[in-house]
């Protein structure tokens, strides 16, 4: 079992990091605790798990085939490298949320597909609804994730690109999201670049996709 320690620029709230990549408050691919925080996501080399623990420094173990191209990703994807050095908010409700939370940092998953999906299930429906939604498409075609802790995988972009609409009713997802998730699980590669684009181009690649508008962008581009 691979692990990673480093050191983040500024003090993390690992909880509120990893819980902030939940899919309408509640995501089968993460749990928090008192321990920490667990992850579960996909990688070029193939499915993985985070479990991140401790604050200074922070402790990451990785399971499963995608172990190490995970732990690459591990410091962004908690939010360690967010250096707030020059951040000095001036309106007083900005200010106060930060004097508040001190430990919630920007994070950076890289993972623009699985963001996407997240967020395109939780287009104009309630959050129950997209709750339901996306822990329907994480059982059907995510399975369970490599590791102790019992998660479900984000969906599979190459299974998602095979469905037709009519295959997400059961799961309560109307043709409107089914066929947007549909084009963007086809254009997963161009839609994994935009990661590293900067914002403004990475907007256009992703608003580019019929169904998928700024606000989705947006929330994409938040994590």
């Amino acid at each position: 079992m691979p692990s990673r320690t480093f050191t983040s620029i500024a003090p993390v709230d690992l909880r509120s990091a990893i819980g902030g990549y939940s899919a309408g408050g509640h995501d089968p691919s993460i749990a928090v605790d008192g321990d920490g925080a667990w992850l579960a996501l996909r990688t070029a080399e193939g499915p993985a798990t985070l479990h991140f623990t401790g604050g200074d420094p922070i402790v990451v173990e990785a399971f499963g085939p995608g172990a190490d191209a995970a732990l690459e990703r591990a410091p962004g994807i908690c939010g360690a490298l967010d250096d707030p050095a020059g951040f000095a908010p001036t309106h007083p409700v900005v200010r106060r949320l930060a004097q508040r939370f001190p430990g919630v940092r920007i994070t950076r998953s890289g993972a623009v597909v699985e963001a996407l999906v997240r967020m395109v299930v939780g287009q104009r429906v309630t959050g129950t609804e997209a709750r339901a939604g996306y822990t329907s498409l994480c059982r059907a075609l995510g399975g369970p994730a490599p590791g102790p802790r019992p998660l479900l995988l984000p969906p599979d972009p190459q299974q998602l690109a095979t469905l037709g609409y009519t295959a997400f009713h059961p799961w309560g997802i109307e043709r409107g999201r089914a066929e947007t998730l549909i084009r963007v699980a086809s254009r997963a590669k161009r839609m994994e670049e935009a990661a590293a684009m900067p914002l403004p181009e990475a907007y256009a690649r992703m608003t580019a996709i019929t169904g998928v508008g700024a606000w989705t962008a947006g929330k994409v581009g938040l994590v």
